[in-house]
């Protein structure tokens, strides 16, 4: 009704439809929704942003996309990782953090607090795939000693990193901006499971208590969510 007020005509060859619920069993409703008669499609995995969504939120369909572009990325790292001829420890390190965990990490906080432990252990072996081709250790090495010699951590303290970074960064921003708003406001939980609203709480207790005095961030400009002369 909206759209032909102001004249506006939707394309429902490029609309599609899903429902999202962390209880199992509501998530496998679907929705009819037509528009001008015709039933638009119901598609249980949809893409926003470059993330793949699911309907119980599980991500776990990113995270197979993720791995799979990640090795696609570890091929030309293998390819430059000779003993003869190749690039150095360090040279590959910052190639392996350019291509491969740039795929890992795209709207990271958006989607990995929500993952299982055993999808999380996927991305781990991604990393671990990367960190023998950088140090040239064979498959029998411990991947505690990968991370020493390589100089990194696991994958998931990464990810928690990236989810305290996130987290805090709301934190800061100033009232009425929508990611702290988010963060205040939050929609009651119905279960048990991790956000990334309870992940960010959790990590924050970890860190020493002057933490808490949070310096604002100052945005550039008038925000765009709020009226002209309010800011």
């Amino acid at each position: 009704a909206w759209c032909k007020e102001w004249k506006l005509t939707l394309n429902p060859g490029k609309c599609e439809t899903c429902f999202f619920s962390t209880d199992v069993k509501e998530a496998k409703w679907s929705p009819s929704i037509y528009i001008n008669g015709k039933l638009l499609e119901h598609n249980p995995t949809p893409m926003l942003l470059g993330v793949t969504y699911d309907r119980t939120l599980s991500f776990s369909t990113h995270v197979e996309e993720t791995v799979k572009a990640a090795n696609k990325k570890l091929k030309i790292l293998a390819k430059l990782s000779y003993s003869d001829w190749g690039a150095d420890k360090f040279e590959l390190s910052r190639i392996y953090q350019g291509i491969v965990r740039t795929k890992m990490e795209y709207s990271t906080s958006g989607w990995q607090p929500w993952v299982s432990a055993t999808q999380m252990n996927k991305l781990e072996v991604v990393q671990n795939k990367g960190l023998r081709l950088i140090t040239g250790q064979t498959k029998s090495t411990p991947v505690k000693a990968l991370r020493l010699e390589a100089g990194t951590v696991s994958y998931s303290t990464i990810s928690q990193r990236n989810t305290l970074i996130s987290y805090e960064k709301a934190a800061r921003l100033p009232r009425g901006h929508p990611r702290r708003e988010l963060l205040e406001a939050p929609v009651p939980k119905r279960n048990k499971r991790n956000s990334w609203r309870s992940t960010g709480q959790q990590l924050t207790k970890l860190l020493p208590d002057c933490s808490a005095d949070r310096a604002p961030i100052p945005l550039p400009s008038r925000p765009p969510w709020s009226p002209k002369g309010t800011y």
